[in-house]
């Protein structure tokens, strides 16, 4: 092809047309993926977008070339006297757009870096990949042979920390602690057990601890066929060199014995567990510690887990694991006092406690993650929240394991509470993948399908919390108060007050018939009931998400907390309040928890929008 036609196409200015059609079409696709979520526009619009650009670009090229602009209109090219042509001035105008749409995409980009608002719904991290198929185990709790049956702790302990060196195995799946511990007792059927944890092994053992002596029997059971794969006894003298040495030993010949049987990905090294303490009474108390916080389910159990574990540091300062336990202890006594109806029992000073000891394990030891989940949980419940911190220090825990569903639990709830519903979802979705019996999991995710508008997790969550902790489960203040107003709109009023008695049951003055008639007639004037309302709420010992609640009921917008006095379950979210969120109460609870500090940080979730630099709106 010679010159004189690529002449021709630069003189019909093709080229030009060309680059201007791709600069305004991207300027176009931009403006129209950043407007599809604000104006409810459909998925698919940015794509019939791209398509029909798509389709346009050859077209636009053919015009160029057969057509020209001229002082009489658009007439064909071969048709245009070239003495007369004013393809020249057409070009400084193409040029003139092509500037422009440049002008606005770098003046767009800038705008973009200066304020950092990236899309974070679509931070669904590498961290959140689905686990892998291929070898997995559970190791359940050890029975405790010992003669006085008194070393539940001490064996419960044993097979934990055995649990905690195998999940460092790469290519091996460990089901947690808190599902397969669910599993205890003579009884059990392992097939079952395995089927229900989802996975193709099981360890089971027992301990035997009589004066100066040790026995460790473990045995490693294919589910399917309940063919015992291994099995071993140790007789040691009771040391804390030879209780890390037999973990060492089982962690070993499990490993091998799976590599010789399944081929895991690689050659796994010998296992060594390094030696925690040398001090055997600090062990005991860090075992027995960990053991309460572990299985807590009261006040006293958290507190006696303090106890414990903060005895084991005293007799060894240098004791780094039992430092994090100690941490996360101290990071959530105060929410189990306030559960017991306690009150919070010197709040700020337990979360410096949770602080400083996590900070001292990692000084430690900068491997520990739950340390970096404990300084998480610390931040995300600061007055106000820490949100960058919190979420950061998630992270920085789930790099360094990622399989520890307390962590997905907790990020969870942080990511729910600013809004990012999405994100939120997969973080408790990993947390039951990992441990399919935890209950807190199917609780929290539970309230985050509500958010989000998920019937069907929403019916699932239920119907597992339900089975796993009907009790646990269904005494959710939020639940119960939603259940009760549903009830009277319903015109269940056994069911209300059967719900109902829950607080009642508790305390006198509540104002039962008013606040049903409230809830049926939330036209009339309610401001006697409100008031009767805040004056019981005042001397009851309830989280600011319960009391909300109350006022949410009656739309009292103005009268619900601003969430001062500890970070909520954040209802505020919840879709049969959408009117709230456009009032200024809302705002202020944002603001006071610098939620939209946050989103203008780290870009805003789907629902919510800035306006201006400091004002924002929420669906």
């Amino acid at each position: 092809m010679d010159n004189s036609f690529f002449s021709e196409l630069k003189r019909r200015n093709v080229f030009k047309v060309a680059i201007a059609y791709m600069v305004v079409g991207w300027l176009a696709i931009q403006v129209i993926v950043n407007v599809t979520v604000p104006l409810s526009l459909p998925d698919w619009a940015p794509s019939l977008v791209i398509v029909l650009l798509a389709i346009g670009f050859p077209i636009a090229l053919i015009f160029a070339w057969a057509f020209e602009l001229t002082p009489e209109g658009i007439k064909k090219s071969k048709d245009v006297d070239q003495d007369n042509s004013i393809s020249h001035l057409t070009s400084r105008k193409i040029d003139l757009i092509i500037i422009g749409a440049l002008l606005l995409i770098i003046g767009g980009l800038v705008y973009e870096r200066m304020t950092n608002i990236p899309a974070v719904e679509s931070q669904v991290a590498e961290d959140l990949q689905p686990l892998q198929k291929g070898v997995s185990i559970a190791v359940l709790p050890f029975a405790d042979m010992s003669p006085e049956n008194n070393q539940i702790y001490f064996s419960d302990g044993i097979s934990d920390e055995i649990l905690n060196v195998l999940a460092q195995v790469k290519g091996l799946h460990v089901t947690s602690r808190s599902s397969a511990f669910q599993f205890r007792g003579n009884d059990i059927h392992i097939p079952t057990v395995a089927e229900t944890l989802g996975v193709e092994h099981i360890l089971e053992g027992s301990v035997r601890k009589s004066g100066n002596n040790i026995r460790i029997t473990a045995q490693l059971i294919e589910a399917a066929s309940d063919k015992h794969l291994w099995s071993a006894t140790f007789d040691r003298a009771l040391t804390t060199e030879n209780i890390f040495a037999i973990q060492s030993d089982i962690s070993n010949a499990i490993v091998k014995a799976l590599s010789a049987e399944l081929d895991l990905d690689e050659v796994v090294e010998d296992i060594n567990v390094a030696m925690a303490t040398k001090h055997l009474t600090a062990y005991e108390a860090f075992l027995e510690g960990r053991e309460k916080f572990l299985s807590r389910s009261s006040f006293q159990n958290v507190m006696d887990s303090v106890e414990l574990l903060e005895h084991a540091t005293e007799i060894d300062p240098n004791f780094a694991v039992a430092w994090q336990w100690l941490s996360a202890a101290y990071a959530v006594l105060p929410a189990w006092a306030e559960t017991d109806r306690l009150g919070r029992n010197n709040y700020v000073e337990y979360t410096i406690k949770a602080k400083e000891a996590a900070e001292r394990a990692l000084v430690l030891n900068p491997d520990l993650a739950f340390a970096y989940g404990v300084l998480g949980f610390v931040a995300s419940d600061a007055n106000p929240p820490r949100w960058v911190e919190s979420i950061e220090k998630y992270k920085t825990a789930l790099q360094m394991n990622p399989n520890d569903a307390t962590l997905h639990l907790w990020i969870g709830i942080d990511y729910r509470n600013l809004g990012y519903f999405k994100l939120a979802a997969k973080h408790f979705s990993k947390c039951i993948q990992i441990s399919p019996v935890y209950i807190n999991c199917y609780s929290h995710g539970w309230i985050n399908a509500r958010f989000q508008g998920d019937r069907d997790k929403i019916i699932e969550y239920s119907e597992k919390g339900m089975t796993l902790s009907n009790h646990h489960f269904a005494n959710h203040s939020a639940k119960r108060l939603r259940a009760i107003v549903t009830a009277v709109k319903n015109d269940n009023m056994y069911a209300a007050y059967h719900l109902l008695s829950y607080w009642t049951n508790k305390s006198t003055g509540f104002p039962t018939q008013q606040w049903f008639d409230a809830i049926r007639n939330p036209d009339k004037d309610n401001s006697e009931v409100i008031q009767a309302l805040a004056d019981w709420l005042e001397h009851q010992n309830l989280p600011d998400s319960a009391k909300a609640e109350f006022y949410f009921s009656l739309g009292a917008w103005e009268h619900v907390p601003l969430y001062e006095s500890d970070t909520p379950d954040l209802d505020i979210w919840s879709p049969e309040i959408k009117e709230f969120r456009k009032s200024n109460r809302f705002k202020a609870i944002i603001r006071n928890l610098q939620i939209d500090k946050y989103w203008r940080n780290q870009g805003f979730p789907p629902q919510c929008r800035p306006i201006g630099e400091d004002d924002f709106e929420c669906d």
